[in-house]
Order: structure tokens, then C-alpha cells, then sequence
């Protein structure tokens, strides 16, 4: 008598339909999904921003160093002169 029985998640499922209409359980399982995330991390204690970055927070990566500008020229490399 205790157990949950597939046919109980069919009428529970039946009764929220009913509440709250096709229409709004998209948004509901999405606010939902979006908690539970929120929930995890901060259990875990994770401090990292998320991996969406919207058009507000810009995304700076600084792998290459610039270059110098046209007008500065290095000096060549030194040569080394041959052992006798």
C-alpha cells in the first residue's frame, strides 16, 4: 500500500496537466531543471561563473602577445662566429 505504483505518477501527471495547462509545463520544468542546478552548486561550493556568457560580460583571452608596431624594428639576432 505504500509503494508508488507507475499508474499513481499517471494520475499525478493527469492532475498537473489539468492545473496548469500544456502550455506552461515547458517553462515549469525549465525553472525547475534551472533551481536544482543553482541548488548543486551551491552545495559543491563552486565560485566559477557559468559557461554561458551573455553580450553584457565580455570574455577577454590574452593568448598571443601583441605584436610591436611597424615602425619599431628589432635588432637582428646575434651571429655567432664559427670555432677554428
Amino acid at each position: 500500500m505504500g509503494a508508488l505504483e507507475p499508474w499513481h505518477l499517471v494520475i499525478i501527471l493527469f492532475v498537473v496537466m489539468l492545473l496548469f495547462g500544456a502550455k506552461r509545463l515547458p517553462g515549469l520544468a525549465r525553472s525547475l531543471g534551472s533551481s536544482v542546478r543553482e541548488l548543486k552548486k551551491g552545495f559543491s561550493g563552486d565560485e566559477e561563473p557559468e559557461a554561458k556568457t551573455g553580450p553584457s560580460s565580455p570574455v577577454v583571452q590574452a593568448s598571443v602577445a601583441p605584436k610591436p608596431p611597424a615602425s619599431e624594428t628589432s635588432a637582428p639576432p646575434p651571429t655567432i662566429p664559427p670555432a677554428s
